[in-house]
């Protein structure tokens, strides 16, 4: 070896040992980077999972829910069709006694409605004052002719009393009638709401009777019909119901809250967004404004997104002017 390339050996030697500690550093950055990577995609694919788990353990959750409601109507339903003749205060004994309230806290009330043929419409009403001697029919708007009469025969309040009046013929309500004849081709129970019906509208705009007030003020009712004869499990009814058991609801949230305790209230979501993709510098920041809540938020590159199933179960984001990222001196 010359003294040239004895002077030179360490010099490349020490290049070589850079040069292989920067491969290094390179590599274990870039396994870094990928590791860091497939972390958070595996985050977000687990918060993905738990999010699509909830909702539907809480879909699953709220129809057990709305199904046990038609399961203790139709038992209300079954003690009218064994005892066509009890007295209001029966009625309500039973209801009580069953809990119904207790068990449905959503519930605010619990009537049967009678479907009654215009023919037997004499009869049905002597029938009913032997049970209730001061028993009358009170129409409260016009109803075609030769068709059913729906008279509500029983009603029990719960924590909010509609003052319904015993004898009512709400033929004339839309909502009622509309909902309940749908279900009888099949015996299903069904659910309707109050607040868009044109008749209650119409009558709330010209009269003050705190009765339509209340039903307009409720989200929704369930009514369940009820037949003189069980009809068999898996067949469709062979005659019409002889009437329906209802249940008022005045805010759905209580039913969904009450379905949905012991599991998770909300979720959060992480939210990357590549900000080169739009022209913006990787430490961009710039506010969000919320178009449903009014709420705004400072958002860049990466951002956690709040989702809550009565609270707050989207987001319509508005982006404002993108800020540019502060330089440091």
């Amino acid at each position: 070896m010359t003294e040239q390339q004895h002077r030179d050996h360490p010099r490349s030697g020490r290049a070589r040992a850079v040069l292989a500690a920067v491969l290094t550093l390179a590599a274990g950055l870039a396994i870094t980077g990928e590791t860091a990577l497939l972390l958070r995609n595996a985050a977000q694919r687990d918060a993905a999972a738990r999010f699509s788990v909830s909702a539907t353990q809480t879909a699953a959750s709220v129809e057990r829910s709305a199904q046990r409601y038609f399961d203790e109507l139709g038992d209300v339903g079954a003690f009218v069709a064994n005892d066509p003749g009890a007295t209001q205060a029966q009625f309500r004994g039973y209801v009580e006694g069953a809990g119904l309230f207790t068990k449905l806290p959503s519930l605010v009330g619990v009537f049967y409605i009678a479907r009654v043929e215009d023919q037997d419409l004499a009869a049905f009403v002597a029938d009913a004052q032997r049970a209730n001697p001061s028993f009358a029919v009170a129409e409260i708007g016009p109803r075609s002719p030769g068709s059913a009469h729906y008279l509500l025969t029983y009603y029990v309040p719960g924590r909010v009393d509609l003052a319904l009046p015993i004898g009512t013929d709400v033929s004339a309500i839309p909502s009622v009638t509309g909902y309940l004849n749908a279900s009888v081709p099949s015996g299903a129970g069904v659910v309707g709401s109050f607040q868009d019906d044109p008749y209650l509208k119409e009558i709330a705009k010209q009269t003050s009777f705190p009765m339509i007030n209340r039903l307009l003020g409720l989200d929704f009712f369930i009514g369940v019909p009820v037949y003189a004869r069980p009809v068999p499990a898996g067949q469709a009814p062979s005659e019409a119901p002889i009437g329906f058991v209802g249940g008022t609801v005045a805010d759905f949230r209580d039913v969904a809250a009450a379905a949905t305790e012991g599991l998770p209230e909300d979720l959060g979501l992480g939210m990357s967004i590549d900000l080169t993709r739009i022209g913006l510098d990787p430490d961009a920041t710039f506010t969000v404004r919320d178009l449903i809540t009014g709420g705004e938020f400072e958002w860049g590159r990466d951002n956690y997104v709040r989702l809550d199933a009565f609270g707050e179960p989207a987001h319509i984001l508005h982006v404002q002017t993108p800020a540019a990222p502060t330089k440091g001196r």
